[in-house]
């Protein structure tokens, strides 16, 4: 989708199904992000107005810097709501899905060629996500190391639950990310899945080193 660089008002509009996945794990995704990219999501369900429901999603599209769509399921709400979008052409917009559940031979010609985010795992949604936002919002070459260092320590706090504390310990008896990550799942045992999402951000921006440099101040 091109973007339009124009307006940053660093709103955006996320659509979802309701019935496929529970309503908090999937937002922590946007919760986390939004804390650390200073960014705010926008759900349908979040506001109480006495506007006509879809003009006030109409209202919510317009003023967000672009929406996300997730079409897994095609849930009849998402789907219209996406079309709301399509009319709306001053506005960019993304689609996402999860492939095992979403039979993609129903999806409408005019988007299948649209680019879009696939994803499996909630980890690897909010990998693509982030990516977008960096892509969007932030220039990465102007990352601070102690900016990275300080989203790295909000990441695990919020993502694996650790505390302060134990991210510290941690990162004081390690030398490499794998140590790291050993001597967190010494302290607060974590699944297969959590280490190897813990592993892939720890490689990314250089975070581990900027989070070992945060710590030590």
């Amino acid at each position: 989708m091109t973007q339009r660089k124009y307006r940053q008002k660093r709103k955006i509009f996320v659509a979802h199904p309701y019935n496929l996945y529970d309503n908090n794990d999937y937002r922590r995704i946007f919760v986390l992000l939004g804390q650390i990219y200073g960014v705010k999501f926008i759900f349908a369900d979040e506001k109480i107005t006495n506007m006509y429901l879809l003009e006030k999603i109409k209202d919510y599209i317009r003023d967000s810097d672009f929406s996300i769509f997730d079409i897994s399921g095609w849930n009849p709400n998402v789907t219209l709501e996406l079309g709301m979008a399509l009319a709306e052409r001053d506005n960019d917009w993304y689609i996402c899905f999860n492939p095992d559940m979403t039979d993609f031979t129903e999806v409408p010609s005019d988007i299948r060629g649209i680019d879009r985010i696939e994803y499996r795992a909630f980890s690897e949604l909010e990998k693509k996500v982030r990516s977008l936002l960096e892509e969007r919002y932030i220039e990465k070459e102007s990352l601070s190391n102690s900016r990275i260092g300080v989203d790295t320590v909000h990441y695990l706090q919020f993502t694996f639950n650790i505390e302060s504390t134990q991210i510290y310990s941690a990162a004081l008896h390690s030398k490499t990310p794998e140590e790291f990550i050993t001597n967190i799942n010494n302290k607060c045992t974590l699944s297969s899945e959590q280490l190897q999402q813990m592993k892939s951000y720890l490689n990314t921006n250089n975070a581990y080193a900027c989070l070992c440099e945060e710590m030590k101040q």
